[in-house]
């Protein structure tokens, strides 16, 4: 018996046919694409995490670098103007201090008498200038400041007694008159110290009253970001600078 047409046509077309082969992953390739791809992806975390650690890092050493212009300018400007005088009954004193940084009540590094631009008010041009730091936490408002007070001859309870190096005239009273409070300068200041020389190379010895004009003046600022004050001891280390700047003062030696 012969097929049928219709059945014979039907048999050419499924003979050419071929099976279909479907394209799936194997476990172990979606494993190794997840893997490659986890790794991309770390890798990207950790260009991320670098890219902000770095600019944090640079916020914060620019704010240092700022703060340790502001201070070195106002020191400049104090300590070029220093005056002394060795005159019998009108000696004028440098005092260098013996300051303890961890308690806010004994941390005067220094004070001396410059002419520099007074207060409104005052009419002489000379100012007693002094500077302090501590790092004091029991007085969280000034710890890690660089502070500075002027005295001027508006305050007549605290002005006049440098004249004749009269007995620890750079304490000044800080209970009556129109006392001049100490002043922040700049913060995050980690340590701060100024030292004088005299002509010879010699330092002023601390806790002195010296009415030799120093030779030159070198100050050395530690400063770290004020923004990490409360933060991981670690952390703010990772911030800090160390600055040293002379200040030359043989034009003024008498």
């Amino acid at each position: 018996m012969n097929p049928e047409p219709d059945q014979v046509e039907s048999s050419r077309r499924g003979a050419g046919r071929r099976p279909c082969r479907c394209n799936r992953f194997t476990l172990v390739e979606l494993m190794l694409a997840l893997t490659v791809v986890s790794l991309l992806m770390l890798m990207l975390f950790r260009f991320l995490a670098s890219a902000q650690m770095a600019w944090t890092l640079s916020e914060s050493t620019s704010r240092i670098y700022e703060n340790s212009r502001v201070a070195f300018d106002l020191l400049e400007q104090d300590v070029q103007a220093l005056v002394t005088s060795t005159e019998s009954g009108f000696t004028i004193g440098v005092y260098t201090g013996n300051p303890n940084p961890t308690d806010s009540t004994d941390c005067l590094y220094t004070c001396f008498i410059a002419s520099t631009e007074p207060h409104d008010s005052a009419t002489s041009r000379l100012c007693e200038i002094s500077y302090k730091h501590h790092t004091d936490s029991s007085a969280s408002s000034t710890q890690y400041n660089l502070q500075r007070q002027i005295t001027c001859d508006n305050d007549t309870n605290n002005w006049g007694d440098f004249i004749g190096q009269q007995s620890a005239w750079y304490l000044n009273n800080t209970t009556g008159g129109n006392y001049q409070q100490f002043e922040k300068v700049v913060g995050g200041v980690d340590s701060f110290n100024i030292t004088y020389y005299d002509g010879n190379g010699n330092a002023f010895a601390a806790s002195s009253d010296m009415s030799t004009m120093p030779a030159r003046a070198v100050v050395n600022l530690t400063l770290f970001d004020e923004t990490k004050k409360h933060a991981d001891p670690e952390e703010r280390f990772k911030t800090q600078r160390a600055f040293t700047k002379i200040f030359y003062l043989s034009h003024l030696q008498q």
